[in-house]
């Protein structure tokens, strides 16, 4: 009997500590685009952001005014510091990981997916007092989806976009957040 448990015991440490792709926090409106994940969202939620326009990613397209019929825009911004931020290089973890699972009593929690090295952006378009749409992308371009797109234009209000960029390395912030004083406004005709 005791040498059935043990292997047992320890295949019961080597399970992954999340088994399934659900949202761990994060709400369930995020847009993730290009790398974006709720990991990455829910650090720049626990990260307070650094307010300054030198160094914060800027809005540099659309121009307003926005024709509310016509093609689905493209928002596009410079990534401000933290677009040049060097790829640093790293160490592959994953075999000291393997043996930690095989000898801890206690299993090793793991996110569901793999940690993020790159320059990452959150994107918040907010209708004022009625709606926001978030999206966590690695790109520094984001083209809504007509539906999307739809509920902006319904707005009379001009459109208000905040950009945050933040290099993270093996899923942690290393540079950032960083983010403008005011956001940029987006108005139609």
């Amino acid at each position: 009997m005791r040498t059935i448990l043990v292997p047992v015991a320890l295949f019961a440490t080597a399970l992954p500590g999340c088994p399934d792709d659900h949202a761990h926090g994060a709400p369930a409106d995020i847009i993730y685009e290009s790398g974006g994940t709720d990991e990455v969202w829910l650090t720049f939620e626990d990260t307070a952001d650094i307010v300054d326009d030198a160094m914060a990613p800027s809005l540099v397209a659309p121009a307003s005014p926005l024709d509310r019929a016509g093609s689905l825009p493209v928002f596009e911004w410079m990534g401000g510091a933290v677009a040049l931020a060097v790829p640093r290089k790293l160490f592959d973890a994953t075999p000291r990981w393997r043996w930690a699972e095989v000898f801890q009593p206690v299993g090793v929690a793991r996110a569901h997916e793999p940690p993020v090295t790159d320059t990452m952006y959150r994107l918040i378009l907010t209708i004022p007092g009625e709606r926001q749409f978030r999206v966590i992308t690695g790109e520094t371009a984001y083209t809504p989806s007509a539906a999307v797109w739809e509920t902006l234009t319904a707005s009379q209000s001009p459109i208000s976009v905040e950009i945050t960029g933040a290099y993270f390395m093996t899923g942690r912030i290393e540079e950032g957040p960083f983010r403008r004083a005011q956001p940029a406004s987006v108005t139609f005709q």
